[in-house]
């Protein structure tokens, strides 16, 4: 019998379903912290979350949303918001958009595993990637990035194989994998044409434009259809760009490395964590230069020079680009740790093993310890958030002020948008929204005349006034504070907990249903400053 059972666990086929078993489990294993906890500490993701809930339930009456908002498919960001729509139908925004940022962290790996295969190279380096999934741009709520990335890892990987063969399957779904990555985000989408582009050069013109034909279509939408109208509309060469873009000194991104790659933890393991993903890589790269195979495709010297260029890219692209992004600077350095796999030689056996013990050790270290820093999270910071919302009533107009909106787990500021979650609940419109961007899917309506939020109402609420930015509002939403909220007349406290307060805008002659005294609501904040955040 135990013969027979060695036998079975040393034949190809079982060890190759076993090796599948684990990289589905490490792939998993890096998803499970957003599931632990009903809202991820992600700073923009609120806003996802809530425009899934504008587009799935626009024409329900309940939620008003056809009242404050219209679609806007003008824009290059559509697949993340249409998708989280459709999904919102089965399982509610929430749910929608924490699938829809598993599938890029889990699909990253794998996506990167392909295009290994592609240029004939380890396909364990694929690894590598998983602990690099909890970046600056998933700590920022970047849904868009997230998804982007795998995109653009098959893209290229597709690219390969039509290099090296044409096949007509392979030339359709690198065209519909290159729309789709253009409308989920431009930054992965340009690397993937700079890549298939690089991959397709040879001295044959008819060889390159029959590679390239299947790229046509998403170029041709990018310079002329609703991505470039998008990008236009945004500002781009507008009056804005007198004073950008602004650009950081080299000492001070020499020093923001870790910050932008891993480090979205007030904890230091996450830091540690990456020293031992920057040793073993270079390890293996040592490695491989000498012990190991370091004759490669001149397809895969090209895209291996696609780390460098991108590490460049860094220091050379600004930090703000006015009304385009921010950080740009940073996606090209989290792109290039992402690349970084290609540049590695091959190396002995024993080093390919070591790697898959390193970084499987490296993914569930790291798993484990954000699980634990997000149920801190929410636990000790998100305290009464439902029950504060679920004081506000259907179809509301309300100001979301966070006098806190830094948390003491993540780096991010987690809390700064959270109130488009209660948009995402309670429906109404919730300010502010990026339903004020020019490309943002929905648009407030305009003849609304909803106020434009100051830099006060978002960073310093403390100097809101409320007579001259409040009226416009039924309700008030407040985290921590609340100020001088409590004695104003216009507004009439509805809810007071220990982290969060609710307020109706009060106009003569209208009864404040469910209102309670004002009390001392700033929980464990204590007084509010502009240097507490």
């Amino acid at each position: 019998m135990l013969e027979l059972t060695r036998k079975v666990m040393q034949a190809p086929l079982t060890r190759k379903w076993l090796a599948e078993a684990g990289w589905l489990v490490l792939s998993l294993t890096m998803v499970v912290p957003l599931w632990v906890i009903a809202y991820p500490p992600l700073q923009d993701f609120p806003q996802h979350v809530a425009t899934a809930r504008v587009l799935a339930s626009y024409s329900d009456p309940s939620f008003g949303f056809s009242r404050y908002f219209e679609p806007n498919l003008a824009t290059q960001y559509l697949v993340p918001p249409l998708a989280g729509a459709l999904l919102t139908w089965l399982v509610g925004p929430l749910t929608a958009c924490k699938l829809l940022l598993s599938a890029g962290i889990a699909a990253s790996s794998y996506a990167m595993r392909s295009l290994l295969s592609s240029l004939a190279a380890p396909r364990i380096y694929a690894l590598f990637v998983l602990p690099l999934t909890y970046n600056s741009q998933l700590g920022l709520g970047f849904l868009s990035f997230v998804m982007a990335v795998p995109l653009m890892l098959w893209g290229l990987a597709l690219s390969v194989r039509l290099s090296s063969e044409f096949h007509r399957g392979h030339a359709v779904l690198l065209g519909v994998v290159s729309v789709v990555c253009l409308y989920t985000h431009l930054v992965p989408y340009g690397v993937l044409i700079l890549g298939a582009g690089v991959v397709f050069v040879s001295r044959d013109l008819v060889q390159i434009a029959r590679r390239a034909l299947p790229l046509l279509p998403s170029l041709l939408l990018a310079l002329f259809g609703t991505a470039g109208s998008s990008l236009l509309s945004a500002g781009l060469f507008g009056e804005e760009q007198a004073h950008c873009p602004v650009y950081d000194e080299t000492s001070l991104l020499l020093a923001s490395i870790p910050h932008w790659l891993t480090d979205i933890l007030h904890s230091s393991l996450d830091e540690q964590l990456l020293v031992v993903w920057v040793l073993w890589w270079l390890l293996v790269l040592i490695v491989g230069l000498h012990f190991g195979n370091t004759r490669a495709s001149p397809r895969r010297l090209k895209l291996a020079l696609g780390f460098p260029l991108l590490l460049a890219l860094y220091f050379v692209m600004p930090r703000t680009a006015c009304n385009l992004a921010w950080p740009v600077h940073a996606r090209f350095l989290v792109l290039a740790a992402f690349v970084a796999p290609l540049v590695l030689p091959d190396v002995p056996r024993w080093c390919r093993s070591a790697t898959a013990g390193i970084l499987g050790g490296l993914i569930v270290v790291g798993a484990n310890n954000l699980t634990k820093e997000f149920r801190a999270f929410e636990k000790n910071e998100v305290g009464d958030f439902r029950e504060a919302i679920s004081s506000i009533p259907m179809g509301q107009r309300v100001a979301s002020l966070i006098f806190h909106h830094r948390s003491s787990t993540v780096r991010w500021a987690a809390f700064l948008h959270y109130g488009a979650l209660c948009q995402a609940s309670r429906g109404g419109a919730v300010l502010y929204s990026f339903a004020d961007l020019p490309w943002w899917p929905v648009r407030l309506r305009s003849e609304l005349g909803a106020p434009s939020p100051s830099w006060n109402f978002m960073y310093n609420p403390v100097a809101v006034n409320p007579f001259l930015e409040l009226r416009w509002y039924d309700y008030v939403l407040a985290r921590g504070g609340p100020g001088q909220l409590p004695q104003t007349p216009l507004l009439q406290p509805v809810y007071s907990g220990s982290f969060w307060s609710v307020f109706k805008v009060v106009r003569p002659g209208e009864p404040v249903p469910g209102a309670v005294p004002a009390g001392n609501i700033s929980g464990t904040y204590g007084s509010y400053g502009v240097g507490s955040n």
